[in-house]
């Protein structure tokens, strides 16, 4: 009985399709999140919350940096439809990394060697380095494959990217169990993983290094524009996630920042990682979906689906974090129990939202999405600090920061589709004008 169904599905496999590529990019993907899973849970018996929070605002400070740093040019390699014109976006992207890390790694390096006594020197020594290769490894690589056909590669790249982040961190719970060591882990992980593709990253960097002198405005108009919308909106959006981070270290509240970081790590990490090698794929199926006029209903057959996986995915994520903090680490880390409880309801709308936010670019709703995007900080911002204010609980004021977070996505998910609607009857029209 599995021969007629193997027959079939090895073919698929060696031919490829879209559902098939993201399949084997969300296993790598997956299978290295686990690796991280369990290796984040075990060291954090070691460390404690403390070190956690000094490594989750180095962690914040860094993934906003990434979203600058390649200026989201890969967003708009992924819209283009010539070939030629993706290959330099592409390479305006590495081009971009590479001034960004020329010019913040020398003063940051001078800074932490000055202030070598600080807790924040290592935060300062690896930021430029890390926020470098993450754009890299998390934005680039995955459109820089999709581009080329190989998009199923990259989930070999995540997995061991995952795999080293982990051993590096278990390394320093056994002989270095301070911020730092966790710190070089998430620097030095994502730059192992990086290395395991040396053709496409070499590739990269020689394209790179030919763009710099014939940089023509047709091609850098896109990339400003992109950058003017795009950029702010995926850095609130990234923001968004940390507010809690700066709003309990401003209070000096060391152990809930700690807490609050390992609870995303354990939520919205594994998410994370996996949306982004989801959005290359799902960006190229739109943009071929819209001479049809097949976009919007492909969208909406999404968004439906990924409704359905939000809501099962966030009931799971809720009863198993509980079960596996309370099982396995003390009661120092209880605090981190409750709040991934609440947070999976925020994990629960951001499921939902992935496809419409995945395919602003490629239909030109940067405008909206950054809106939104300002929208859902304000909220959020304002709901976390009353809450906090009123009853002096860091577990309710995390959960009505998660609530108003869902109550925008819901609000906004009408509108989102009213926009995407009528955008993609404008280029379908546009298309057949042509």
């Amino acid at each position: 009985m599995l021969l007629p169904l193997v027959s079939k599905l090895l073919p698929a496999l060696r031919k490829g399709s879209p559902a098939v590529d993201l399949l084997l990019i969300t296993f790598g993907r997956s299978l290295g999140q686990l690796v991280l899973f369990a290796s984040t849970v075990y060291c954090a018996s070691f460390y404690g919350p403390e070190a956690f929070g000094v490594a989750g605002i180095f962690a914040s400070l860094v993934s906003i940096a990434s979203q600058v740093t390649g200026l989201r040019s890969e967003t708009v390699a992924l819209s283009s439809r010539g070939r030629r014109s993706s290959e330099v976006f592409i390479s305006i992207s590495y081009l971009s990394n590479i001034a960004f890390l020329a010019v913040l790694l020398p003063s940051s390096v001078a800074y932490a060697v000055a202030n070598w006594d600080s807790d924040y020197a290592f935060t300062l020594l690896f930021a430029p380095l890390a926020a470098f290769f993450i754009s890299i490894n998390q934005f680039i690589l995955p459109a820089q494959l999709a581009i080329a056909g190989r998009q199923r590669n990259y989930g070999r790249v995540a997995g061991l990217t995952s795999t080293a982040t982990a051993i590096l961190q278990t390394l320093g719970a056994w002989f270095w169990p301070i911020a730092p060591a966790l710190i070089f882990a998430r620097t030095f992980g994502p730059i192992g993983g990086t290395l395991t593709v040396p053709g496409e990253l070499w590739t990269g960097l020689k394209g790179a290094w030919a763009i710099k002198a014939r940089l023509q405005m047709r091609y850098l108009r896109p990339v400003l524009h992109e950058f003017l919308y795009q950029v702010p909106a995926a850095i609130i959006s990234t923001l968004a996630f940390q507010i809690p981070v700066y709003f309990f270290g401003l209070l000096g509240l060391s152990s809930s920042t700690g807490a609050y970081w390992f609870s995303f790590n354990l939520i919205f990490l594994p998410y994370l990682i996996v949306a982004s090698s989801f959005r290359p794929i799902y960006v190229r199926q739109v943009v071929a979906k819209i001479p049809q006029g097949d976009a919007v209903p492909f969208v909406l057959q999404t968004t439906l689906w990924a409704a359905l996986v939000g809501v099962i995915t966030a009931l799971g994520v809720a009863v198993s974090s509980w079960f596996i903090v309370t099982r396995f680490l003390g009661e120092e880390w209880r605090e981190a129990a409750e709040f991934s409880v609440v947070l999976s309801i925020l994990l629960a709308g951001l499921v939902v939202q992935t496809p419409i936010t995945a395919c602003s670019s490629a239909l030109k709703l940067q405008r909206a999405n950054l809106i939104y995007n300002v929208v859902q900080v304000v909220v959020r911002m304002i709901a976390l600090v009353l809450s906090y204010w009123i009853t002096q609980s860091t577990l309710w004021s995390v959960a009505a920061f998660s609530i108003s977070a869902l109550a925008v996505c819901l609000l906004y998910l009408p509108v989102s589709l009213g926009l995407i609607r009528q955008r993609a009857q404008e280029k379908k029209m546009t298309n057949s004008e042509q």
